[in-house]
């Protein structure tokens, strides 16, 4: 199981950049790595690299030690309109 406290930090920081309306998930992955999901018309019109390069340079910027970045081993970005 993922370090709680881990998982806070990353959804406390992807809480600031997407609003109410989208959806943020950090969850257990395999072993102790984490998984992120996050639903946002931020990424609508936007490409796969588009998206997952806003998410990581939030994650490098946002004061998360590199071992703390290591263990996220999923992130999955989504427009609304994807997932019609």
């Amino acid at each position: 199981m993922a370090d709680e406290q881990i998982k806070k930090k990353i959804e406390s920081l992807l809480r600031r950049e997407f609003n109410e309306n989208s959806t943020v998930d950090v969850s257990d992955g395999y072993q102790d790595n984490i998984h992120i999901v996050v639903v946002s018309r931020k990424f609508s019109g936007r490409s796969e690299n588009e998206k997952l390069d806003m998410l990581w340079n939030l994650l490098e910027t946002g004061g998360l030690s590199d071992s703390d970045r290591n263990r996220i081993s999923l992130i999955i970005p989504y427009s609304p309109e994807e997932l019609k």
